[in-house]
């Protein structure tokens, strides 16, 4: 079973009950699970997602932004590929979603929570799976709703936190993980 994972704020509710319909009667017809977490409090994607992860009962399991909508397409996108190799993992080049393995989002430990906010727990995450050995790959089978994001950070934060997990990421591949700039 696959299991969409949705963390959300106050600020994205609108974002999730406007995607809600179709994802839902989606989900429905495919048997996938959809997991919407809300997060209250000072906002933070690498624990929210983490959170709706661990409520997921899915063996394939997808972080996916409360303003996407999944499509047929996707859904057969992804069985496909985790039929042929359930060591992989599927992103897409604008961000929104990614998909693993429940073992090997286990394996990884998560996203990395101590990562503020949004920016660069995805590409951590994504870098970090490669380490594993998953096999990586782009897919563009969904749509979502176009928005700014100033709603979620009004007040600049964005970069901020975005400047800080850039940190967090390069410290992760210099002294743990692997050496960044060779990727």
């Amino acid at each position: 079973m696959i299991s969409f994972c949705t963390p959300y704020t106050q600020s994205r509710r609108h974002h999730l009950e406007m995607t809600s319909p179709e994802n839902i009667a989606l989900c429905e017809e495919y048997g996938c699970e959809w997991v919407r977490y809300f997060w209250e409090g000072e906002w933070n994607w690498a624990k929210g997602w983490n959170k709706a992860h661990s409520i997921a009962s899915g063996e394939i399991q997808v972080s996916l932004g409360a303003d996407i909508y999944i499509t047929r397409e996707y859904i057969e996108d992804i069985i496909g590929k985790f039929t042929m190799d359930m060591n992989s993992l599927i992103t897409a080049s604008n961000g929104g979603t990614i998909v693993i393995s429940a073992e090997n989002f286990k394996k990884l430990g998560g996203y990395d929570e101590t990562m503020m906010g949004w920016g660069f727990e995805d590409i951590d995450f994504i870098y970090r799976a490669q380490t594993l050995g998953v096999t990586c790959c782009l897919s563009i089978g969904y749509s979502f709703i176009p928005h700014s994001d100033h709603l979620r950070f009004p007040d600049g934060d964005r970069k901020k936190h975005q400047y800080q997990n850039w940190a967090i990421m390069r410290y992760n591949y210099d002294h743990k993980i692997i050496d960044w700039r060779d990727k």
